[in-house]
């Protein structure tokens, strides 16, 4: 092996650095970066409280990216569908009338009733929204390309054909009902 001299030469690199606190890093939007190349990254939604994939340049960018699913929720915490969902709906002894929701396990979904104010069981949620994001389950989401505009192969399973079909992904943004191959989409949707 022949070993070659050759001149080094200082290279002066001016650079930015942001320091974010670990707690923030989550809260933070996906940064695609500098680059152009098209890396599959997953970032923490802190708005739909989940991790979800986006499309990363390969330089730059923040510190919400992350290589896989599982280290994305491991740093950010992502909260596991609530045992609290699984109480039947409670209206409690009292005679109020605050305007709640709760998950029905039956239809798989958010329904609104109406809470007396004392009593009841945890399975009660002041918006449809806050419902859905901690009972939601996957499956029952609907497709969703997402906000970004890149075209990625991947499977959502369809609740009215009861099958896991083929979608375009736009890279970004979307839903949990989103998975990388058919058998994934099966094994989540379809063997329960």
């Amino acid at each position: 092996m022949t070993c070659f001299r050759s001149a080094v030469y200082p290279l002066l690199l001016t650079a930015t650095v942001i320091v974010v606190a670990t707690g923030n890093r989550c809260r933070l939007e996906p940064d695609a970066g500098l680059c152009r190349a098209a890396i599959d990254q997953f970032y923490y939604n802190w708005n739909e409280r989940q991790c979800q994939t986006f499309i990363y340049g390969g330089c730059g960018g923040n510190d919400n990216r992350f290589g896989t699913r599982e280290e994305c929720e491991q740093a950010c915490t992502v909260p596991s569908r609530n045992r609290n969902c699984n109480w039947p709906k409670e209206t409690g002894p009292c005679r109020a009338r605050f305007p709640s929701f709760f998950y029905d396990l039956n239809t798989g979904k958010c329904q609104d009733f109406i809470y007396g104010g004392c009593g009841g069981n945890a399975n009660r949620f002041d918006t449809l929204d806050d419902c859905e994001q901690r009972c939601a389950v996957v499956c029952q989401e609907p497709q969703q390309v997402g906000l970004c505009r890149a075209a990625f192969r991947r499977w959502f399973y369809n609740r009215n054909s009861m099958m896991c079909e083929r979608f375009i992904y736009g890279g970004c943004g979307g839903n949990r009902n989103n998975f990388q191959t058919f058998s994934e989409c099966r094994d989540q949707c379809m063997l329960k």
